[in-house]
């Protein structure tokens, strides 16, 4: 009955034991996504900030050049968001995601380039 009773002991204690190896790389992980979320969020921030720099560009003195945004291509800075947010939820839903197809290019006009003679790319 005692050598049941110190192995269960030992038992716990070996769990107990990994049980709190498990917690601390738990706590490391917690910190580097809460710093991840906080580098997206302030990526997201400043992308914003330069797609109202963009904006007031197309909508200069020379008047709106609408006609260098084909209507469809006119997105807002939530719809853009509301994509990257879409995208992580993909990523984080499918096992089999390929990350090297990052479709965001073809949703986010603020990557186009401008043509010296003012088209968009």
């Amino acid at each position: 009955m005692v050598a049941r009773a110190e192995l269960r002991s030992a038992t716990i204690t070996c769990h107990a034991d990994r049980y709190n190896e498990i917690v601390e790389q738990q706590r490391a992980l917690k910190a580097l996504l809460s710093e991840a979320m906080d580098t997206i969020v302030e990526t997201l921030k400043v992308k914003e900030g330069l797609a109202k720099q963009q904006h007031t560009i197309l909508h200069s003195d020379m008047g709106p050049l609408h006609y260098l945004y084909p209507e469809q291509d006119l997105r807002s800075l939530a719809d853009v968001r509301r994509d990257y947010l879409d995208e992580i939820t993909k990523r984080l839903e499918d096992h089999t995601y390929n990350p090297n197809c990052f479709s965001m290019d073809k949703l986010d006009l603020t990557c186009r380039l401008m043509h010296p003679g003012g088209n968009l790319e």
